[in-house]
């Protein structure tokens, strides 16, 4: 996305969470429609759009990929990156990709993120792939440096512990 509409999306993202205050007193709480509005304002864009599979040949597989991240490479905590607040992120891109992603974590190195599918062969590829990409899109950070993803992450933090005060940086 370009910073006008990381920008546009990001007031549209405050806009909603203000009006959604007023769930968040917990004598008061409505918990679906609390989650509900959750995972309406804090999908990533990137899993917003729909996906269809190839059609399916083969034969029925459990296909499994290993990938290697490097820690060193990034400025934040790569597992929790992934998993996100109270696993929030990685369970929106395991239901996006149909997928199970595993994220363990090995020495102070690297984390090594195993996808899982089962499904036709070339679904199956098709899915991981996809989920190798979503994590990818997660792990990067914008060259204008505006980690929205990060952003995004914390205000659902703070909405999910009730300590919400508008925290997402006001745009003008």
């Amino acid at each position: 996305m370009s910073s006008v509409n990381d920008s546009r999306y990001l007031l549209d993202i405050q806009k909603k969470m203000e009006a959604m205050l007023k769930y968040q007193k917990p004598e008061e709480r409505d918990q679906k429609l609390l989650q509900y509005y959750i995972d309406e304002l804090f999908t990533f864009p990137c899993f917003r759009t729909t996906v269809v599979p190839p059609p399916a040949f083969g034969i029925f597989v459990y296909y499994i990929r290993e990938l290697y991240i490097p820690k060193p490479g990034y400025p934040y905590n790569v597992k929790m990156r992934l998993i996100g607040p109270r696993g929030s992120t990685i369970k929106r891109m395991e239901a996006f990709c149909q997928c199970s992603i595993i994220v363990h974590p090995v020495n102070y190195d690297h984390v090594i993120v195993y996808i899982a599918c089962e499904d036709y062969i070339n679904v199956a590829r098709w899915k991981v792939d996809l989920a190798e990409k979503c994590i990818n899109d997660v792990l990067h950070i914008p060259v204008n440096g505006r980690d929205v993803i990060y952003q995004m992450q914390m205000a659902e933090l703070a909405v999910r512990n009730g300590t919400y005060e508008n925290r997402m940086m006001h745009i003008y």
